[in-house]
């Protein structure tokens, strides 16, 4: 119904006909309350039916997994401890190299993705490339005296990202869990994406999502279902239920995602991290995907509870001008996820 309810609520019934009231015209649009309804007993029972097989199937389902919680493979290396920005400074100083880093994350994404199947496909050999050419960069901008100049423009200079499928990484897999869309690839980066590689970040991978992001569980028919970090039988949420698995489990130290209806949030409640969105209008939303839908226009960003805003918000509200009025429907709003973890993956709730 295209209508909405008037400021104050206004609904009259007149001559056994529903009037709703449009707020701008104020003029009344005739609805039957026999179909209202009917829609409301329709809905009241397709919940009961829910509840019951919930109730008849959960049993069932406790005996099939009994025994089959796994748990996946503690943290061992300490730089997996360590938030996106820590990492970026700790290259800038010379404490650890961008290719150990990136390394290092290579590692843990092959431990755990068996578990998770969160990744869709990967770039570890040209990630690799891009670490050993960052730490060239920065070894001859020392011996001149450059660093600072070099990384200024560079904050997440050599550290690595994860990107869910969807927000278009320029040579990977864009099919977005759809068969029908088998085999397409990202002719180029989304806008969120090329920013923060502008910024000096090295992408790993995309990673799973449910049908064109439709669904708050990551499966599909094409790449399967993704699991929840801390209990493998269950969801981790979707739709951005790959990138939330990866940075619970600490394979990505960030991550770019997306959110219509609570693409990022579900998930954050899921794997136990925190989402925050912005003000509308923040972020550039262009090239994510080649299907559209409407959406507030926005960004979020995941993290733990503890940790002060991530100055990637501020790398990629500096994209090209956005005007939503001049954009009614965008794509997707565009997520950034950081997170440092404790000492033990279990601790991380």
């Amino acid at each position: 119904m295209a209508a909405s309810i008037t400021t104050h609520s206004q609904i009259a019934l007149v001559q056994t006909k529903l009037f709703v009231y449009n707020v701008g015209a104020q003029r009344p649009v005739r609805c039957s309350p026999d179909y209202d309804y009917r829609m409301e007993i329709g809905v009241r029972f397709v919940g009961v039916v829910l509840r019951l097989l919930n109730l008849l199937l959960s049993p069932l389902w406790w005996a099939l997994n009994r025994g089959r919680h796994r748990s996946l493979p503690p943290l061992a290396n300490p730089l997996l401890f360590d938030s996106g920005s820590t990492l970026a400074r700790k290259i800038r100083n010379g404490e650890v190299t961008s290719e150990q880093i990136v390394a290092a994350y290579i590692e843990r994404i092959k431990e755990v993705n068996p578990y998770l199947n969160a990744v869709v496909e990967e770039r570890f050999e040209a990630a690799l490339q891009d670490a050993r050419d960052v730490d060239k960069k920065l070894t001859e901008a020392k011996k001149i005296g450059r660093v600072e100049e070099l990384t200024q423009n560079s904050p997440l200079l050599g550290v690595p990202f994860t990107v869910k499928e969807s927000c278009s990484l320029e040579g990977l897999s864009n099919s977005v869990g759809c068969l029908n869309l088998a085999g397409r690839r990202a002719t180029e980066d989304g806008a969120a994406v090329r920013r923060v590689r502008a910024a000096g970040a090295i992408p790993l991978l995309v990673s799973n999502t449910p049908e064109l992001c439709l669904g708050w569980e990551t499966s599909n028919l094409l790449h399967g279902t993704t699991n929840n970090p801390y209990c493998l039988t269950r969801s981790p949420g979707g739709s951005s239920g790959g990138e939330a698995a990866l940075l619970a489990s600490g394979a990505s130290p960030l991550s770019v995602s997306s959110d219509i209806a609570g693409s990022i949030r579900v998930p954050a409640a899921f794997c136990g991290v925190f989402g925050h969105k912005p003000t509308p209008g923040t972020v550039q939303l262009t090239k994510l995907c080649r299907f559209e839908l409407p959406a507030n226009d926005g960004m979020r960003r995941f993290s733990a509870p503890h940790l002060p805003p991530s100055p990637v918000l501020s790398i990629l509200r500096h994209c090209d001008a956005y005007v939503p009025n001049f954009v009614p429907y965008t794509v997707y709003d565009v997520l950034i996820f950081e997170v440092e973890l404790p000492g033990r993956l279990s601790q991380f709730r």
